[in-house]
Order: structure tokens, then C-alpha cells, then sequence
């Protein structure tokens, strides 16, 4: 039953169709072009060269190459010439077969890099095969480094060359040329070494290229001229108390000039707008000259000494991470170690927040500590009170100790500060009297010097 009631809706839908049925319409636009059908017989392929091989060879070495041709008649006797451009020897070329080529080469040193065509002729006439090769040179620029008058870079040397190592010694690099912009080798990421550049301010604008001569791992000695563009300056002026700068992306500088009113020493820090963000910030700092010569510090936690009022020029940076970030100074009253001040009575007295530390000794033979009194405003309750260790590695090994007024009630003790570079006290609940011991760590004995130098601010 289904089937033929089946049957009878197709039938009447054929029906109505033909009753229906109007005049035919104006032709359509010709279909696609359908695919080529098989050769036929007789058919017989033109001879071509199909592979030349390694494809791929560095500048300044000699190579090997095999070249297959397909339906060539190449003769023994009589070789074809082949030729791959300009910077390009051949010294030799062997038959193998009617359809190889045994080739030797010599690529000169001054042969340009990029995709070479190869031409084989003999009595038949040419055969090219467009494309079919590359040179390679041992050491190139990767990218086109811009950067402006006190900005940097950070230029990216690729390794090409197999037999080739960086070196992790920083000795074995020579640069020469260009000597305004300052290039240092920086760091090395697999087959990149990083060349920092840092232009001075007075560096000329343009293309200016340094030469580095690098000594491999091996001994063996690899060269590359370096072209860096120079654009005008990214200096802008910057409050005393700090502001806010953005870096655009990865590896981008900001460059500020500010004033450094007071003799004293200055301090540095640098946070994150976004809390979320953890690369990195790094800096330099340059006297008024605004020249790597005129270099003053470049720690991760910029301070540093101030003798005559002047401008200074600060570089912000990050190979880490980019965004907005804040700046913000402080300037720290000097404040002596002082002997004798091995107790509380004897405590060297600190007159204002922040401070530094910049002559501090600790004879370990002796155990001794160093004491220093301070008082917390009512205003700064609620803060807390954050040490700078501004020579990490450098120092001495010794701990830092927060005492109540009564000068025995322990609020907090650090780590090794030798190892350390910030301690951070609780909270601060109470207005008044604070005392602060610098100590020996541990059993040193007479192997260590005593010195340390350190920072101290509320936050």
C-alpha cells in the first residue's frame, strides 16, 4: 500500500508539472573550465632539472651538490656548465648519469643570501629550475632594529650554521663601530644571541652599524655587520615624586629626564598598574650627559648617590612583560654607623623616614650588632617598614631586627640578607619609639667582610 501511494504522488506531481510548463528561458553563462584529460598517445614530456640538493648551504663555505634532471641526456664526456649567480664558484661538475650532476661549489663570503635560480646548459640549450636554491649566510639580523636616541633594543643575532656555538663567555664578542649607540652582548636564547644597544642622546639619526666578531664555543669565529636605525629621542619630563609611563610592548623602553633637587640618596621603584602582570621592570640611570659613559646605576632597585643638585635621565624597560606601570622616588637621609651603638643606649639616633645605611661594618668575630632608634609619627600608623639590601651578594651576611620601645620585644626578624634583597616588617600598630638591630648570621667567623648597605622607608 505504501509503495503505490507512493507511486501515485509522483505521478501527479509529473502531471502538474508538464501542465505547467512555460517557454524555455535565454541560455546561461558557460560552466567552469573542466580538468585537463590524460595525454594521448605519443606524448612525450620536455626534459627539466627536478631537485638540486641540499637546497639550502651557507655563504663563505664550500659545498656538494646533486642536481636530477628528468628525460635530460647530460654526457659524460662533455658536462654541462652550471650556474647558480652571482657570488656562486663551481669549481666542478661530474656526470653521474644522463639524468645527475655531481657539483662542488665555493660560495663566497660576500655572496648575497636569498632564493637563486639554477641554470644547467649544455648542447640542447638551458634548463632552469626557478627557485631551486638558497644561500644562507652563517649569522643574520632578525628584523629590521629601530630605536630611538635614549630608547633601547635589544638586537637578535640568528645562528645559522650547525657548526657554530655561541659562547657563554663574554670576552669572546668584539664590537666595533658605532660607538654612540653603545652595543653590549646581553643574553643568549638558543641560536640568538641578543645584542643590547643603548643610543646616547647626541647619537647620530639613522642607519648606523656596529661589527661583531664572536669566538664560537668551538674556537671557531663567525662575523656580521649590524645595521640599527636611529630615531629622534623618546625623552620626556618627568616629575620629582614620579608618574606613570606605559611600555607598548615586550622588550619596549621609556626614557624620562628628571630633576634631582637635593643632595642625598635617591631610590627608585616601579610597579604595575595591572596587579595581575609579574614580568619584570628593569632600568638605567644616567647623569645629565644622558651617555651610557654618564652611567650611574642599572639595579633593579635604582638608588644611588647624589652629591650636586642636577638632571638625570632614567630608561624604563621590560623583556618580560608591557603595560602601564607607575614610578615613584624617594630620597633618603644619610644615616652613619656610628660606634659605639652595639646596644639600645647607645642606639644611633635616625631624625626622618626614609634613610640609608651606606657605611655599616659588623666585626663577626665580635657577634656584634649595630642598633638604631627611630620614631613612628601617628600619621604613619598603619604602615610598615620595608629594608632594601642595595648590594645583594655583595654584603655581608646578617639579619634584620624590628624591636619594640622597650628595646627586647621581638615585632620581627629577616632572613639572611645576605641571599635577600627586601625585608618587610608587619604592620606598624603603634605610634612611638622603634628600635632597629643589625646583626652577625650565624657563626661566620673572620671569612666574610662586615659591610652592608641598605635602604629603609615606610609603605
Amino acid at each position: 500500500m505504501y509503495l503505490s501511494f507512493k507511486k501515485t504522488l509522483i505521478a501527479s506531481a509529473a502531471v502538474a508539472l508538464v501542465a505547467c510548463a512555460g517557454p524555455a528561458g535565454p541560455q546561461g553563462e558557460p560552466g567552469p573550465k573542466g580538468d585537463p584529460g590524460p595525454q594521448g598517445p605519443g606524448f612525450e614530456a620536455g626534459a627539466s632539472i627536478s631537485a638540486v640538493l641540499p637546497d639550502r648551504v651557507l655563504i663563505g663555505e664550500s659545498h656538494h651538490l646533486q642536481i636530477s634532471g628528468f628525460a635530460t641526456e647530460w654526457d659524460t664526456e662533455n658536462p654541462p656548465t652550471v650556474t647558480f649567480g652571482a657570488g656562486v664558484v663551481v669549481k666542478n661538475v661530474v656526470v653521474a648519469s644522463p639524468t645527475a650532476l655531481s657539483v662542488d661549489i665555493d660560495v663566497t663570503v660576500g655572496a648575497e643570501a636569498g632564493v637563486r635560480d639554477v641554470t644547467v646548459t649544455d648542447g640542447d640549450g638551458d634548463l632552469t629550475y626557478a627557485g631551486a636554491f638558497t644561500l644562507i649566510a652563517p649569522l643574520e639580523v632578525v628584523g629590521t632594529p629601530t630605536v630611538p636616541r635614549l630608547g633601547r633594543v635589544l638586537v637578535g643575532i640568528q645562528n645559522n650554521d650547525p657548526d657554530f656555538a655561541w659562547s657563554s663567555s663574554v670576552s669572546d664578542y668584539a664590537i666595533s663601530g658605532a660607538p654612540e649607540l653603545n652595543p653590549a652582548p646581553y643574553s643568549i636564547d638558543g641560536d640568538i644571541l641578543y645584542i643590547e644597544v643603548l643610543p646616547d642622546l647626541t647619537a647620530p639619526l639613522g642607519a648606523q652599524e656596529f661589527h661583531l666578531d664572536a669566538t664560537g664555543a668551538g674556537g671557531n669565529l663567525a662575523s656580521i655587520a649590524v645595521t640599527v636605525t636611529v630615531e629622534a629621542g623618546q625623552v620626556e619630563n618627568l616629575d620629582p615624586t614620579g608618574g606613570t609611563g606605559t611600555l607598548a610592548s615586550v622588550g619596549a623602553s621609556k626614557t624620562w629626564k628628571f630633576h634631582a633637587a637635593n643632595a642625598g640618596t635617591y631610590a627608585i621603584s616601579a610597579t604595575w598598574n595591572d596587579t595581575t602582570e609579574e614580568g619584570e621592570l628593569g632600568f638605567y640611570v644616567l647623569d645629565s650627559t644622558g651617555s651610557i659613559s654618564g652611567y650611574v646605576t642599572d639595579d633593579s632597585n635604582p638608588t644611588f648617590e647624589v652629591a650636586t643638585p642636577g638632571d638625570y635621565y632614567l630608561i624604563v624597560f621590560s623583556d618580560e612583560a608591557a603595560g602601564e606601570f607607575t614610578i615613584a622616588f624617594s630620597v633618603f637621609s644619610d644615616v652613619h654607623d656610628t660606634e659605639p651603638n652595639n646596644d639600645t643606649a647607645s642606639a644611633v639616633a635616625i631624625t626622618s623616614l626614609p634613610f640609608s645605611i651606606s657605611d655599616g661594618d659588623l666585626t663577626f668575630t665580635d657577634d656584634e650588632n649595630d642598633f638604631y632608634k627611630f620614631t613612628l609619627d601617628a600619621a604613619d600608623v598603619g604602615k610598615k617598614l620595608v629594608f632594601t639590601n642595595t648590594k645583594p651578594d655583595a654584603n655581608a651576611d646578617f639579619v634584620i631586627e624590628l624591636l619594640a620601645a622597650n628595646g627586647t620585644t621581638s615585632i620581627a626578624t629577616s632572613n639572611n640578607m645576605y641571599e635577600d634583597v627586601t625585608f618587610t616588617t608587619p604592620t606598624l600598630t603603634t605610634a612611638g619609639d622603634y628600635y632597629i638591630r643589625i646583626g652577625t648570621y650565624g657563626d661566620q667567623g673572620d671569612q666574610f667582610d662586615g659591610h652592608y648597605t641598605l635602604t629603609v622607608k615606610l609603605q
